[in-house]
């Protein structure tokens, strides 16, 4: 679509080595997101996979404003942290049918990675 819009905007992109290093991280950094939340799906199943990923990005969201900003996070912003990592754990503690520790740990391993690289 983006492509479409591009060409027949008339619209002109530089083409500058810088831009273009630009586009191969974003596609790897892209890739790399998709391969490891379809391990993670793969690895235990679509809905643990989705809420592992889609529940940790609000906490990747903040760790890396405070990492940013080169401050420490405030009280509230801490307590929401802490409030949404326990909340995960909770809701992936006992999931059922998984017999394989190793192979559950590393679905959710996966989700986390998938979860690092999101936007919201």
């Amino acid at each position: 679509m983006v492509s479409f819009l591009l060409l027949t905007s008339g619209v002109r992109i530089a083409r500058t080595p810088a831009v273009a290093g630009r586009l191969l991280t974003v596609g790897a950094l892209l890739a790399a997101l998709q391969a490891s939340f379809f391990a993670s799906v793969t690895l235990t199943s679509v809905s643990l996979a989705m809420m592992i990923t889609i529940g940790s990005v609000p906490v990747f969201v903040g760790l890396a404003n405070s990492f940013r900003s080169r401050r420490l996070p405030s009280g509230s912003t801490v307590a929401t942290l802490v409030a949404a990592v326990l909340g995960l754990l909770l809701l992936t503690w006992s999931p059922v049918g998984v017999t394989d520790s190793v192979r559950f740990a590393g679905g959710v391993g996966c989700a986390l990675l998938a979860g690092s690289g999101s936007r919201p």
